[in-house]
């Protein structure tokens, strides 16, 4: 009887338990073949945790091993399916670095573009929430002024209010002595 339940070490193929081990081999000499639907197609039958932490014995991961052979294609769809550029492997070296000293301008400059779309969106996004800012700051304010205003107010019928209350004290007792004399005759 076969399993096909998946787990982060066994990933599922038809029927059969194929080891996460396996894809990410396969992955690799995809890459070495320079065959990136390959690399594509195997990308989807593992998670991308998996992928971005498996290490050959150098501590590179799939996508140092592109940018070392020099597979710019490949490495721009691992960068685009989620591999951080910023692991080290056993020499130190981080993608950036890797990237840095290659001579392959075309992953140079297509890090360099989604490098400052990034930052492009991030600022975007900073000024998009500094608006926000700036209205909710505007609106608190003028409910602050409304709150202040309708304070006052309240104060002078607070005023207002014990004013017609000694009136109609005065008058309850007017009525009061009124009522007193006109027994008394």
């Amino acid at each position: 009887m076969s399993s096909t339940r998946t787990n982060t070490i066994f990933g599922t193929f038809g029927s059969s338990i194929i080891p996460q081990s396996h894809y990410m081999d396969n992955i690799r000499a995809s890459i070495i073949s320079g065959n990136q639907l390959e690399v594509e197609k195997l990308s989807t039958k593992i998670s991308l945790s998996d992928i971005s932490s498996n290490r050959d014995i150098y501590g590179n991961t799939i996508l140092h091993t592109a940018i070392l052979l020099g597979r710019p294609e490949i490495a721009q769809f691992l960068i685009n399916f989620g591999c951080p550029l910023t692991i080290v492997n056993s020499r130190g070296e981080t993608c950036y670095d890797l990237i840095a000293k290659s001579n392959i301008g075309s992953l140079v400059k297509y890090i360099h573009d989604s490098e400052k779309k990034k930052v492009e969106t991030h600022q975007m996004e900073t000024r998009s929430k500094v608006s926000k800012i700036i209205a909710l700051e505007t609106e608190v304010r003028s409910l602050e002024n409304a709150n202040t205003r309708l304070s006052k107010e309240n104060q002078e019928l607070t005023i207002e209010l014990g004013k017609r209350k000694r009136d109609i004290d005065e008058l309850e007792t007017q009525r009061n002595n009124l009522i007193k004399a006109s027994r008394k005759k």
